[in-house]
């Protein structure tokens, strides 16, 4: 009996130090996502339960009010909020080299600078902007400012978003991309300059 309650102390304390620490993880999050969507807003992680029966391929997602306005907050999937979490532990080691140097990488570390994209992408949401292709490539030029955020030097952020574009960007089903995205294109975010993206 004496066993079976320090184990259950233990679980109440594991589980409330994970939602301590998920808590002031999503808060930062919604900080970056408030920056982008240029208002207060929210980001929520994925709790395990739900992850559990999820099965959809989205990464994040941003449910728009009947009347098309926006929601004050985004869902973003429990592996989107695991690989941001991961990304100051691994951002300067030497297997995100791939990425500082935006080439090929392997999976999980491809997943990890594709997710700070993802962040960025549904703060566009959260923004107003329903069509994808639109705020797909918004998320593109806005995925530096989100790795800033998240702790990158302005190099690895740059390097991020570019790692974004060449490697993630041609891949996304039709509908994520659009003729207008590029340098000078119609959803060139600033067009008076020759930053690309």
């Amino acid at each position: 009996m004496r066993y079976f309650a320090v184990s259950l102390i233990a679980l109440a304390s594991l589980g409330w130090w994970n939602q301590h620490r998920t808590n002031g993880h999503e808060r930062a999050l919604g900080r970056i996502a408030s920056e982008i969507a240029g208002r207060p807003v929210g980001v929520n992680c994925q709790g395990l339960p739900s992850a559990f029966v999820d099965i959809s391929p989205r990464a994040g997602e941003v449910m728009f009010n009947d009347d098309g306005t926006p929601p004050d907050e985004t869902t973003l999937k429990r592996d989107t909020c695991r690989y941001l979490d991961r990304f100051d532990e691994v951002r300067s080691g030497p297997s995100f080299a791939c990425v500082r140097r935006v080439e090929p990488c392997e999976p999980s570390i491809g997943k990890i600078a594709s997710a700070i994209r993802v962040l960025a992408h549904e703060a566009w949401h959260l923004r107003g902007i329903t069509n994808e292709a639109e705020t797909e490539c918004y998320a593109l030029q806005t995925t530096a400012l989100a790795a800033r955020r998240l702790g990158a030097t302005p190099a690895e952020a740059r390097a991020i978003a570019l790692w974004n574009t060449r490697h993630v960007y041609p891949h996304l089903p039709s509908q994520y991309q659009s003729g207008h995205c590029r340098d000078g294109g119609g959803f060139d975010l600033r067009r008076n300059t020759p930053d690309w993206p």
